[in-house]
């Protein structure tokens, strides 16, 4: 699988982390969105987060096993923005048969 990434501007890898989602919504961390230094070199922009299994995400509301964006094995996205990094929640889909993975990698 070839995958290509384009993001617009001078945007540069700081850190990445895996999330373990399991039954209850889980967001990204908050020190990987605000890092101590970010008064010199700014807050996360932007999240490339692939999948390793099946997850349900929203951006708002409330996320549950069973609503919400399905995104499955091999799925990956791009989030952008303060507000959105903050808000988006990833919860097991209900076909789930464990704890799932997710691989954050953050980007200012």
């Amino acid at each position: 699988m070839q995958i290509s990434l384009n993001v617009a501007g001078f945007l540069n890898p700081f850190t990445d982390e895996a999330i373990t989602v399991s039954t209850v919504a889980i967001g990204l961390s908050a020190d990987k969105l605000k890092p101590s230094d970010y008064s010199t070199l700014g807050l996360a922009r932007v999240a490339v987060i692939s999948i390793e299994g099946p997850v349900r995400y929203r951006l708002a509301g409330n996320t549950t096993s069973s609503t919400g964006h399905l995104l499955s094995t091999g799925d990956w996205i791009t989030v952008s923005g303060q507000q959105m990094l903050s808000s988006i929640k990833f919860i097991r889909d209900a076909s789930a048969t464990g704890d799932v993975t997710i691989r954050v990698t953050y980007l200012r």
